[in-house]
């Protein structure tokens, strides 16, 4: 079918792709709702399809101060959807369809008059959040006149209406604050569970050291003093100064660099020696099959918390948070990472 022909679009004139001419709405009510509850008058003005526009076939002025009237505004709160998270309101087309408004026919003359007076006071400044619109006094002046129209005492029920109206935003919006807090402890939770899985699954045992890569031959040993935990190195030629996380010396070592990292894997918090292999080619070759055993680790530990998750982020942080928990120094962190 040509599109000049479809239904939506065959009737206009002059021209198919022309828009149809129409009048625009009396009122302009917003779809989403926050704090601030109002009805826009419109003056003439093209509204994107964010709004909704409403029109009164008779007494305008009269619906547009009652629509705007803190009555009205606790309907809305009422028939309007609530979101899960941001606590916004929607209100769409069947929401307005049914929202109640009061009968303009049934309201005594006088009562008509000084409603649409009090609106025309309000009108003219902006909207507050309701906590604060209802403390105004052209707000007061209106809605009093309301609720006389509606035959209601305002000495009775305004500050009622203010305060129940006032405590159903502020838990609507708590609400969704809370769900949110809700959803990240979940998912936090859920994050940990995986974490607790993927580390029973791959490391029920935990990691091993590097000594248990020592070869059987029992091979010569050199002790290192050190006064801390050293984390990495300064070298010039072959003497190795280790350096601890706060970059403090801690101890050196004269060798080469794999005796260096040998040392690095095999301190441990609160031991003030370390035990490194005399010879460097026997420290190159158990640091290797270390290195190496490590990589197999973290293949396997992304492995599992991919196939968990689902998601490459979070799998890479789930094994970082492993292998921190075990006490593993950066050094090897970063080979374990392939950084």
């Amino acid at each position: 079918m040509p599109f000049p022909q479809v239904s939506s679009v065959r009737s206009h004139r002059p021209e198919w792709f022309n828009l149809p001419v129409r009048k625009p709405g009396q009122l302009v009510s917003n779809r989403f709702i926050g704090e601030r509850f109002g009805f826009l008058i419109n003056s003439g003005f093209a509204i994107s399809d964010t709004f909704f526009e409403i029109s009164f076939p008779a007494d305008e002025d009269l619906y547009a101060a009652l629509l705007n009237s803190t009555v009205t505004f606790l309907f809305v709160e009422l028939t309007g959807r609530q979101t899960w998270t941001q606590g916004v309101l929607y209100l769409y087309g069947p929401e307005l369809r049914e929202l109640p408004v009061p009968d303009a026919s049934r309201i005594p003359t006088h009562l008509q008059e000084r409603i649409i007076k009090e609106f025309d006071k309000l009108k003219r400044r902006s909207v507050k959040p309701i906590a604060q619109e209802v403390k105004q006094k052209d707000r007061r002046a209106l809605d009093a006149a309301v609720l006389e129209a509606l035959e209601l005492d305002p000495a009775r029920y305004q500050q009622r209406l203010y305060e129940g109206l006032v405590e159903m935003v502020r838990e609507r919006l708590a609400l969704a604050k809370l769900r949110t807090i809700r959803k990240r402890r979940e998912r936090r939770l859920s994050l940990e569970q995986v974490k607790a899985y993927v580390q029973q699954e791959v490391l029920p045992s935990g990691l091993k050291p590097i000594t248990a890569f020592l070869p059987s031959s029992k091979p010569m040993m050199m002790e290192v003093n050190v006064t801390g935990r050293p984390r990495s190195w300064r070298s010039f030629f072959n003497q190795f100064t280790l350096i601890d996380s706060d970059g403090k010396e801690v101890g050196v070592l004269e060798g080469d660099e794999f005796q260096a990292r040998y040392a690095i894997y095999a301190a441990r918090p609160g031991h003030y020696m370390i035990e490194v292999p005399a010879d460097p080619a026997v420290a190159c070759k158990i640091v290797q099959d270390y290195e190496q055993y490590l990589r197999h680790i973290g293949q396997a530990l992304f492995q599992r918390a991919l196939d968990a998750t689902h998601d490459h982020k979070q799998a890479e942080r789930i094994v970082w948070e492993i292998l921190d928990s075990l006490g593993l120094p950066s050094l090897a962190m970063a080979v374990v990472m392939g950084r």
